[in-house]
């Protein structure tokens, strides 16, 4: 437990702050018991760890649910936890698992329930710092669906913001991200918009078919969506890795908006792309470096629970899907960027690799119009910034920032 300014005592995990009374709580809850009529004739149960094993805890709840009646099935899942090395990691054997288990029983095939679109006032929540409310509007070709942020002050906000999220991301973005910025805009008297693209989170579409340019016109949409809204004169991209990009190219396609926040933007140029790439190989071959000295790791060898496919993906920086396509959307877009003539706030961490080949790109590219780029590198953080005090400079430097360029 280490102590952080404005919080009460406990653990920063990976952004999310948990106090020592939410520790002592976790460490002492406990599967719930059968309750008599109410116990269910089949019962699946899945650990997800690293070592693919059955706990102790799903262990004890399936004993007890099998003498109380229920056909019990258990299973253990081998999955590295999400934010380890790379982006969220797929577990299709979960998926299967319980695809299998809900096949035993013969039933009449049934299709997933349509999302209805909200009604006025159906789920608005009144926060201290305004009005929080789920939106749906239609991207570049689906009905996305979203989250608006309204200030407490009536009549329209000066400014609006529309979050991006990276390639997997949704609207809640890593570690909360985007909703904390959604709130705090919300007290100093900004809208923020934050959607999902279409095929992640709650958004119609599937990811397999969706591109940058897709992403581009679900930005262009929300920001247009927002306008409509709210009434707010001004937007402003707020872009997350691969959402930065986003935001550049929205700005090149058109869309109106009047200033850009790129945290940790990605490079778009093959060069600089490939140092980046470089620079990534390096820093997992590190981390995978130092696993070799720990002991788990050898246990992992032994036990079959390895994951050599998983760790070559990230060390040789394959994608798994060709990204040549993306790459001419990203360098138009980049090429168009310094005509741009609204002011633009890049953040970095100074531990993320991609930042000393991605920020002298940017520099270069805009290097005829510095006066309006404003760069700010936190010491220390990661590309995502997990970690509760790098977040809070996020938000932070953010909002001052705005402040100072949209008074």
């Amino acid at each position: 437990p280490v102590a952080a300014p404005d919080l009460p005592p406990g653990i920063d995990c990976d952004g999310y702050w948990v106090t020592t009374r939410l520790q002592e709580e976790l460490e002492a809850l406990v599967f719930p018991e059968p309750v008599a009529g109410l116990v269910p004739g089949r019962l699946l149960g899945l650990s997800v760890n690293a070592a693919g094993r059955v706990s102790r805890e799903l262990e004890g709840l399936g004993t007890a649910y099998r003498e109380a009646g229920a056909a019990v099935e258990l299973a253990g899942v081998v999955a590295e936890p999400f934010w380890s090395l790379q982006d969220p990691v797929p577990v299709p054997e979960l998926v299967r698992l319980t695809a299998d288990w809900l096949a035993q029983e013969a039933r009449p095939p049934l299709a997933p329930p349509a999302l209805e679109e909200p009604r006025e006032t159906e789920a608005r929540i009144a926060l201290p710092e305004g009005v929080e409310e789920p939106v749906v509007f239609t991207g570049g070709q689906h009905r996305l669906w979203g989250v608006l942020t309204r200030p407490a002050a009536d009549g329209p906000p000066a400014t609006g913001l529309v979050t991006l999220g990276g390639w997997a991301g949704t609207r809640i973005g890593p570690h909360a991200l985007f909703v904390s910025l959604a709130r705090r805009a919300a007290a100093a008297g900004c809208a923020t918009l934050r959607f999902d693209f279409g095929g992640r989170g709650d958004s119609e579409g599937e990811l397999e078919a969706a591109t940058r340019a897709t992403m581009i016109a679900d930005a262009v949409g929300a920001a247009r969506f927002l306008r409509e809204q709210t009434g707010c004169r001004r937007v402003i991209f707020v872009g997350l890795c691969a959402g930065a990009q986003v935001a550049i190219g929205a700005v090149a396609a058109g869309a109106n908006a009047d200033g850009l926040i790129l945290w940790s933007a990605p490079v778009s140029e093959v060069a600089a792309e490939e140092k980046a790439v470089i620079a990534k190989r390096r820093h997992f071959l590190g981390e995978y470096a130092r696993k070799l000295f720990r002991a788990q790791t050898w246990r992992k060898l032994v036990t079959g629970k390895l994951q050599p496919r998983q760790i070559a993906r990230v060390v040789s920086g394959q994608q798994g899907r060709a990204a040549e396509d993306d790459r001419q959307v990203d360098l138009k877009a980049a090429a168009k960027l310094a005509d741009f003539e609204g002011p633009l706030l890049f953040v970095y961490g100074t531990h993320d690799p991609v930042t000393p080949v991605a920020l002298p790109y940017y520099r270069r590219l805009l290097a005829r119009r510095q006066s309006q780029v404003t760069v700010h590198q936190i010491a220390g953080a990661n590309h995502s910034y997990y970690g509760t005090a790098w977040r809070e400079e996020v938000l932070a430097h953010t909002l001052a920032w705005l402040r100072e360029q949209f008074p």
